[in-house]
């Protein structure tokens, strides 16, 4: 999906004197995992809040809360794991696409 782009530090991205606008899809997904229910004013329930999953080591949990927070911002999913070094490997792309 068509968005703004984020630098490294979330800071909405400047080229050539305009917002860079690109696919986000990915941004999406972390900011998604990172954020928890709660940060987002307009979506009080989006946000996986992954700390909570990590301290308990509840890598079920977090699979699950992945995905149904991912399909619930309306991307199709077709597969949530996580690495034996612990990276969040996500399979998933929005069901419905804008094109210009």
């Amino acid at each position: 999906m068509n968005d703004l782009i984020l630098d490294k530090d979330g800071d909405i991205l400047i080229e050539n004197g305009d917002f860079k606008v690109g696919d986000a899809t990915l941004q999406h997904q972390k900011l998604i995992i990172y954020s928890s229910p709660g940060h987002w004013k307009f979506s009080p329930t989006t946000g996986v809040g992954i700390e909570k999953y990590y301290l308990n080591e509840n890598f079920a949990k977090l699979i699950s809360e992945v995905r149904k927070q991912l399909v619930m911002d309306g991307m199709k999913v077709e597969g949530v794991s996580i690495s034996n070094i612990g990276q969040i490997l996500v399979k998933a792309d929005y069901q419905w696409k804008i094109t210009q």
